[in-house]
């Protein structure tokens, strides 16, 4: 009987070998087009929920934006605030509740925190400032609380902001001057980075700034940056080594500085200085950002927890008949659905999402299950 049952799964591996193996060994992922909106040259998604809805903002060839939300292949403008036409969505939760920010056209500084209507009805929601002119919308969970940015009273300098979601503008400043709140999680913790007295990544306590945890930087470092943290409380970002350079950085989320370089894709020099950037982490601890290759090329990356080095070109996981070049990684869900910034097969920047393939297990699973009906109808 167990002889049959395991020539039955070698006989199964086999046919999966025979009829998939173009795609078992060469494409892992679907890749999606994100498209544009009417009129717009490039996209740029910021950001991807559990729901499978993407989030972003569109460029035209006046060089303005529009905050947009993809889902099940439709585009839609989420559009601005009155006499702030040009937008930027820039975090979507479970709930369907976006945040960014809406601008004025021409040289007048005067950015908004935004809460959209995603229906692309226009009750956008101006969530105001901490009294300054300037805020911006960087994150929310799924409570609907909001982080980010924004300008008090007089000063020209950035606060670590917790919006009011009502939009009654009753904002809390949980930061010190310079700081930013760029994440929070579905349990309040929020992160982001403070000058300290360069900039460090940090863990904001809203109550009081003085429990603020300093998330310090790699070895020798002096610059650090939380961009996302997950729900058990894993904080990734990017810091400087004693070199100068910035990596891709899991940070220790007790403060002791036994930060971990996330490395490279064999890159020995950055776009910038930066050389890999972690922009986010998901409740199953993957991370994604982007890196430097080799020969130089900033490419998306899915980066090993383990700061071995051993990093994932994601240009590696999909059909590369596809035609396209993936430059970077934004967000990830909890489905291990990734979305991105890359080049198209016809030359346009454009967003992609990525969706997994079945996994050969389940293809293994189907070839056994086809094997076992037809030993039964004979």
């Amino acid at each position: 009987m167990w002889k049959k049952i395991i020539l039955t799964i070698f006989l199964s591996i086999l046919a999966v070998g025979i009829i998939g193996e173009n795609v078992l060994a060469t494409q892992y992922y679907q890749i999606i087009d994100i498209g544009t909106l009417s009129g717009a040259v490039s996209s740029y998604p910021s950001a991807i929920n559990n729901n499978g809805q993407v989030v972003g903002f569109c460029g035209f060839i006046d060089e303005t934006t529009q905050a947009f939300i993809w889902q099940d292949y439709t585009i839609t403008n989420l559009g601005g605030l009155p006499g702030r036409s040009q937008s930027r969505a820039l975090g979507i939760n479970d709930m369907e509740q976006i945040v960014g920010d809406a601008d004025t056209l021409g040289p007048v500084y005067d950015r908004r925190a935004v809460l959209f209507d995603s229906s692309g009805n226009g009750a956008n929601v101006d969530l105001g400032t901490l009294g300054g002119v300037g805020s911006t919308a960087l994150g929310n969970n799924n409570s609907g609380q909001i982080v980010g940015i924004s300008k008090t009273t007089g000063s020209s300098s950035f606060y670590a902001t917790l919006f009011d979601s009502t939009g009654n503008q009753e904002n809390a400043n949980i930061g010190i001057e310079g700081s930013r709140a760029t994440d929070i999680n579905n349990n309040g913790e929020i992160v982001g980075f403070a000058l300290n007295p360069s900039y460090h990544a940090m863990v904001f306590e809203i109550d009081d700034e003085y429990s603020d945890i300093d998330l310090g930087t790699l070895v020798g470092g002096t610059e650090s940056y939380a961009r996302s943290i997950n729900d058990l409380g894993q904080i990734v970002g990017h810091s400087n080594d004693a070199s100068g350079n910035e990596y891709a950085t899991l940070f220790d989320v007790i403060g002791d500085e036994q930060n971990v370089n996330l490395g490279s894709l064999g890159g020995d020099y950055g776009y910038t200085g930066i050389i890999s950037y972690a922009s986010d982490i998901n409740n199953l601890g993957q991370i994604v950002g982007y890196a430097v290759t080799a020969s130089g090329e900033r490419h998306a990356t899915l980066f090993n927890d383990t700061g071995s080095g051993i990093n994932t070109d994601l240009n590696t996981l999909i059909d590369p008949s596809s035609g396209w070049t993936l430059n970077t990684a934004t967000s990830i869900n909890d489905s291990g659905w990734i979305v991105g910034l890359g080049i198209n097969s016809d030359g346009f920047e454009h967003g992609y999402l990525l969706v997994p393939e079945p996994c050969t297990l389940s293809l293994i699973t189907l070839g056994t299950i086809a094997l076992l009906k037809r030993k039964r109808r004979k």
